[in-house]
């Protein structure tokens, strides 16, 4: 049925719709609307929605399906329509699997049009599927009979299939007048397949000759290059040359293909050095085509073929390789492929004497071209290893060990291999990788201690080796678990090994696992006795699991057992510190003052128990003693403002206002700095005498340092003046307007305000501040958080506004609502 009829049936089924109901003919008409204006997705979803309504019935009679009038013609067009939109979007396709698919789908959905078979076949065969392109492009070819590209297209789908003797017919049958410069080069390539090389030169030379007469026709008052004296010879060397000579003087004209062309008729023509010097003239373009490449390939497998002949092995693998690179990057199916891999076996032989790392590269790549090839997988195996050493030698580390680890994916369980991979990871700083061999080696040499009990330096090396890599493993962070690990492997070869329980503790320290940190200490002290050593982690341990009592008792007989060991002091006066701490809080102050002067015993110079001391003194109405202790703190070293300004605070905490004052004048009068200031302010402070400790705190201000400042908003924010502090903040801000914490910390007093907006443009300035600067990445990651916190917030403070006045019961009480808000 004609196209014209089968649309003007569709008009009249739209007609005919029902109203308020679309019917296939209004979706048909959309879809060619979007053909019309070129887009293609769009018309294709129309048809297929389109397709999607065509009426269909069936019949219980016989199985058999009937369609209502005019529904197979509206199918038929629908197909039409899709063929042509699935085809002109596979034109627009870059990715190769995606055209192949849309133009599979036109010869589906229309399998008489030649032109969808046609371009299915050139893209199958680009895509390398040269099987079914010679299937699809000898259809075209009866499809559209006397079309020329059909008919090229399908013979060189022959070329690339082999089919030689169906190929050859094919030329044989063509009119003498149908052979132009395009048909020879066709020719010509598929006597390059075969191995026939002369031919195929002479036939690129035609090809030469035929472009050189339409340069001729074009420029009548040219002089007539010499390839139109390829006619006037009878002998083929002599038409070779001539053919070089033609090439030659269109060189400014030449495209890739016929640069090619001259080079390789240079080689026919015996001409070597000619050869060689117009292969290395072509050269590639930034984003050549595929026929481009393809000549660029060839040239290079050639250029390869010319350094082999002038035992240049070196020089011909690295063309071989970049040839093989580019033909498989663009999926170029070439003659000369197959005749690679004896090239390289070739030239990796000679190159190994004399250079085994050239070798490793050819021999890599004949496996690049056949995984199968073993003598090319045993030779690289000892080429890499003899390789490896040589560079090992050399100092070439990260060399030798890229080689090494390269030699283990083919051999895992090669010890030797294991071991050296890892020593060369560690010297080149890949400590992860090098922890993942020793692990392995170990693995491989554990289920051997018992065959080889009486071997022992083996297990004197295995035993090292699993503490090398205990050691390794803590460099890298590795889980503390995995670390544990291995050191109850290594205590199965030694239990007795102090060193590697010793390592045991601090790791179960480390992770708070105290109870097994303990049975480690205990295993240690009947291997080794007692010692002030075992004694402190004990201790330590005791601590950890709140027996403080225990721990005292540890720290006393380590301090007993060496009183000039400084741990040990240190440990037993801690120890004695929160003792008297604890006391003072549960009121027993006569304790908590025996234990600061059991302190004093050990050290009289120990300033926290002095200070403590003092102060449990004034408690007990013992201000002589306090005001000893104080002096005696004072004693110290009387010149350091320090001292004083601790002095004056103590003062200031019992009240004793004048004494306070007097101590702080002599510190300051000593050393009148900012951070003087700074702690005297601190010290009204914490007497609740703010308004003396801002006026501290303006004078350290004045000349204090940008530190100063943040110190002194942060401590007025933690006494919960926060007003007072974002004062300081904002002075900091000026002080160095490109630091972020100075908004962090104004963020963080204007959120005790609920002043969102402004919290919110602080945390901005902290993201922006701290962007690309690894030193602020931990503030920029607060202010995230921050950030979303106040979005929570927010988002509560909007439902609890709904909360306030709930219809039908009234307003909530505000306790309850400031109730809510402490939840939130």
């Amino acid at each position: 049925m004609p196209l014209g009829l089968i649309k003007s049936m569709t008009k009249k089924k739209k007609k005919a719709a029902p109203s308020g109901k679309f019917q296939p003919g209004d979706f048909v008409k959309k879809a060619e609307e979007s053909l019309g204006h070129k887009r293609y997705d769009e018309a294709i979803n129309w048809l297929l929605r389109a397709e999607s309504t065509v009426p269909r019935s069936s019949s219980s009679t016989g199985g058999k399906v009937n369609s209502p009038a005019g529904a197979d013609e509206m199918q038929l067009w629908i197909n039409v329509l899709l063929a042509d939109a699935f085809f002109n979007r596979a034109l627009t396709r870059a990715d190769s699997p995606k055209r192949i698919s849309d133009l599979e789908e036109s010869v589906k959905r229309d399998s008489s049009d030649g032109r969808y078979r046609l371009a299915l076949g050139v893209a199958q065969l680009f895509a390398g599927e040269t099987g079914k392109a010679v299937a699809h492009l000898r259809q075209a070819h009866d499809l559209l009979p006397g079309n020329r590209i059909a008919a090229r297209a399908w013979a060189l789908g022959l070329v690339a299939s082999g089919n030689t003797r169906e190929v050859n017919d094919w030329f044989a049958r063509q009119p003498r007048e149908e052979v132009d410069a395009d048909l020879t080069r066709l020719r010509a390539i598929s006597e390059l397949t075969n191995g026939n090389s002369e031919a195929g030169g002479m036939l690129l030379g035609c090809a030469s000759h035929t472009q050189a007469q339409s340069h001729v026709l074009s420029n009548p008052s040219s002089n007539p290059p010499t390839s139109l004296l390829l006619s006037q010879s009878n002998d083929a060397s002599s038409r070779s040359v001539a053919a070089v000579r033609a090439v030659r003087e269109m060189e400014t004209q030449a495209s890739p293909y016929d640069q090619l062309a001259c080079g390789l008729l240079s080689l026919a023509a015996g001409d070597g050095e000619q050869a060689m010097k117009r292969l290395a003239e072509l050269s590639l373009r930034h984003d050549p085509s595929r026929a481009e490449a393809a000549a660029f390939a060839t040239r290079l497998f050639y250029r390869g073929a010319l350094h082999f002949q002038a035992e240049h092995f070196a020089e011909a693998g690295a063309d071989f390789a970049e040839a093989r690179r580019l033909a498989a990057a663009r999926e170029l199916n070439l003659p000369w492929l197959n005749q690679l891999v004896p090239y390289c076996h070739r030239a990796a032989e000679e190159l190994f004497t004399t250079n085994v790392s050239k070798s490793i590269d050819c021999w890599e790549l004949v496996l690049e071209i056949d995984l199968r090839d073993k003598q090319a997988r045993a030779n690289l195996d000892v080429a890499r290893r003899i390789e490896a050493n040589r560079a090992w030698r050399d100092g070439l580390y990260e060399r030798a060990a890229d080689l090494w680890q390269e030699s283990l994916r083919h051999h895992p369980q090669d010890e030797a291999l294991l071991k050296n991979a890892a020593l060369g990871c560690e010297k080149t700083g890949r400590t992860n990788e090098a922890v993942a061999h020793w692990r392995k080696l170990i693995q491989l040499w554990r289920p051997q201690l018992k065959s080889r009990a009486d071997d022992g330096q083996f297990r004197k090396q295995l035993l090292q080796a699993q503490k090398h890599l205990i050691q390794l493993m803590l460099q890298t962070r590795t889980p503390v678990q995995e670390i544990q690990k291995e050191i109850n492997a290594a205590l199965k070869i030694d239990s007795e090994n102090g060193e590697l329980r010793r390592l045991s503790v601090e790791i179960y320290l480390g992770v708070g696992r105290p109870q097994q940190a303990l049975k480690q200490i205990e295993s240690l002290e009947a291997i080794q006795g007692e010692t002030v050593e075992l004694l402190l982690l004990k201790g330590v341990t005791f601590g950890m699991l709140k027996r403080l009592k225990a721990a005292r008792q540890v720290f006393e007989r380590a301090y007993a057992l060496e009183p000039a060991n400084a741990a040990a002091r240190t440990a037993y006066l801690l120890v004695l510190g929160q003792e008297s701490s604890e006391a003072h809080e549960d009121g027993q102050l006569e304790l908590a003052a025996d234990l600061c002067e059991q302190q004093l015993a050990i050290d009289p110079h120990h300033r926290p128990a002095l200070a403590h001391l003092a102060c449990l003194s004034f408690h007990l109405g013992k201000p002589d003693q306090a005001r000893d202790a104080i002096a005696r703190i004072i004693e110290l070293d009387p010149t350091k403002a320090e001292n004083h300004i601790e002095a004056g605070a103590l003062y200031l905490d019992h009240g004793k206002t004048r004494e306070a004052e007097a101590e702080f004048k002599k510190a300051l009068d000593m050393n009148p700095d900012a951070e003087g200031f700074r702690r005297i302010g601190e010290s009204y402070l914490d007497a609740r005498k703010t308004k003396k400790a801002l006026q501290y705190f303006d004078r350290a201000a004045e000349t204090g340092s940008f530190v100063t400042l943040i110190e002194i908003a942060e401590t007025l924010h933690e006494a919960g003046r926060d007003r007072d502090a974002e004062k300081y903040a904002d002075l900091a801000m000026v002080k160095d307007p490109w630091h972020p914490i100075p908004h962090l910390i104004k963020a963080l007093l204007l959120v005790e305000r609920e002043e969102i907006e402004k919290v919110l443009e602080e945390l901005a300035a902290v993201e922006r501040l701290g962007a690309d600067k690894g030193e602020y990445r931990e503030l920029v990651e607060q202010a995230r958080q921050m950030r979303k916190m106040v979005q929570e917030m927010n988002d509560f403070e909007w439902m609890l506004k709904s909360v306030e006045s709930p219809s039908g019961v009234g307003p909530l009480p505000p306790e309850l609502l400031r109730m809510l808000r402490r939840l939130g």
